[in-house]
């Protein structure tokens, strides 16, 4: 095993081919992370579709690339087990039960009921097809982790995987921001989610007056307590960037930000000249990297923050914290981590400071509000106590 300055590591029966196949490895999961976020965040199943393809060829890739070589290395990482655990709970919740397993589980369980309404053996989802829906996407995750350790040797590649989450947020944390105050709700100025929008209904404890505006309205219906309000309103989400909802853009952030935190803190803990000198730190490759990397920081938590995803910003402040806490154990310390630690801080009190009077107002609308989703999260989790009700069966559930 060999090293220099710009490799992590060279494979020993390492050749052309080799690294060829390992380089298109990296594009594919390069594209997949960017047009991933670009497609509306790839929450349709055409688009998380061509994500699963794009993914699989790298993992193909990735074993065509250990052929050549006469073997290869793997970066373990807990998240890989984790994801190997949830798919095989998947799977075990897909698979038709054995009649008497279901006639121990006894009359109160809600598989043995649907076995007693369908007459043959029952799973354990209540949603079979959404549960493999789950399954594939967990599968997506998992074969993405693999290839990601698998394939990167060389700081280059994984360069390019950053790179392309850093440029995924960046673009995406640009449009939301140029786009938020320009009329109806659109994703990219040209898809209306108020156009064919269904309705919902949502439970209102009270009748509440300001529901006669727009396009809300009151329906009563008789139940066995007496009438029960209902509030109906469009569901059009609350779009920002490709997202058609600014807290799963908050989500985006909130992964991708302490990674880039965590690049920046490692280039700065490792540069090889002074700052000052001609042809120094920030004349290099890993110099300009920085320079890329504060400014996407920059952009993406003030998109965040003009997103006003609440769980965005609570996200992005516990991971860089986890990884300057990470840092600091690690004993890769210096001035110039403890002005990025300052810098952290202050930036995060004073926009704390800015905003405490909406923070206080959104805290307890969203405690309010979610409440009663928990108390019926609850409940549902009593009539499943042992299994569940199946990998993606919540909305159904609910």
């Amino acid at each position: 095993m060999t090293s220099s300055n710009n490799s992590v590591s060279v494979p020993p029966n390492g050749n052309g081919v080799a690294v060829v196949l390992r380089w298109a490895g990296i594009s594919l999961l390069s594209l997949a992370m960017f047009g991933g976020v670009l497609l509306f965040g790839s929450v349709e199943a055409w688009a998380w579709g061509a994500v699963w393809i794009a993914v699989a060829l790298a993992c193909a890739f990735t074993f065509a690339a250990w052929v050549r070589e006469h073997g290869g290395t793997f970066v373990y990482a807990p998240v890989v087990f984790l994801l190997v655990v949830l798919a095989a709970a998947c799977v075990v919740q897909l698979l038709p039960l054995p009649t008497g397993v279901i006639n121990r589980l006894g009359p109160a369980s809600s598989i043995f009921s649907r076995m007693k309404e369908t007459g043959s053996p029952s799973r354990i989802s209540v949603a079979p097809a959404s549960t493999a829906t789950a399954l594939l996407k967990i599968s997506m995750v998992l074969m993405a982790s693999f290839a990601s350790l698998a394939l990167a040797r060389t700081r280059a590649m994984l360069f390019t995987l950053v790179g392309a989450a850093v440029a995924a947020c960046l673009v995406a944390s640009a449009i939301g921001i140029i786009q938020e105050k320009e009329g109806p709700e659109s994703i990219y100025w040209t898809r209306n989610l108020a156009q064919n929008a269904e309705e919902r209904a949502w439970r209102s404890s009270s009748l509440d007056p300001a529901l006669s505006a727009g396009v809300s309205r009151m329906e009563g219906v008789r139940g066995e307590k007496g009438e029960i309000f209902f509030r109906r309103v469009v569901n059009v989400g609350d779009v920002f960037g490709p997202y058609a909802n600014s807290n799963h853009f908050g989500g985006l952030v909130g992964i991708v930000l302490p990674v880039q935190f965590a690049l920046l803190l490692g280039l700065l803990a490792t540069r090889r000249a002074g700052w000052r000198e001609e042809g120094g730190f920030t004349g290099t490759t890993e110099g300009a990297f920085v320079m890329l990397l504060v400014f996407s920081i920059v952009i993406c938590v003030g998109a965040t923050w003009y997103a006003r995803s609440m769980g965005g910003l609570g996200a992005v402040a516990v991971g860089c914290l986890v990884v300057f806490v990470l840092m600091m154990l690690s004993g890769r310390t210096g001035p110039a981590i403890s002005i990025a630690a300052v810098a952290i801080v202050l930036a995060a009190a004073g926009a704390a400071y800015y905003m405490r009077a909406d923070l206080t107002a959104r805290v307890e609308r969203k405690l309010e509000l979610r409440s009663q989703v928990w108390a019926d999260t609850a409940s549902a989790a009593r009539d499943f106590p042992f299994a569940g009700s199946g990998f993606g069966s919540y909305r159904h559930i609910m």
